[in-house]
């Protein structure tokens, strides 16, 4: 089996790189391993959306993955919910698509810039 772990920094995925089998790195960004039958590529790609979705994809363009893991401490606009707390993220969105009136976010949707699916 192929997988494929993302995150933003080594740090965060310290601890698994322990249990792993180093292989030749092919870029400072992504590095490969062995964990008994399965191939381990982990990619490092920076903080934010911008930058997992840019190196996501050069990524995707070249390999294929039977699993894709995305593993971080991520962060959120909600101060209800602290670092290190387990979620599971179900939408998302890009700050830098909306607009900010006063303390309250507007979607390119609702500044009627984008459509619902696009």
């Amino acid at each position: 089996m192929r997988i494929l772990v993302v995150t933003a920094t080594e740090a965060e995925v310290a601890a698994l790189v322990t249990s792993l089998d180093p292989l030749s790195g092919r870029s400072s960004r992504l590095k490969s391993y062995t964990h008994q039958p399965h191939s381990v590529d982990i990619l490092t790609t920076g903080v934010g959306m911008v930058a997992t979705a840019a190196w996501c994809s050069g990524v995707f363009a070249r390999e294929r993955y039977d699993l894709v893991l995305n593993a971080g401490v991520c962060g959120s606009f909600r101060p209800a919910l602290p670092p290190g707390r387990v979620v599971h993220v179900t939408t998302d969105r890009i700050a830098d698509l909306g607009a900010e009136d006063g303390d309250a976010f507007l979607s390119v949707q609702e500044l009627q810039l984008l459509g619902e699916d696009e």
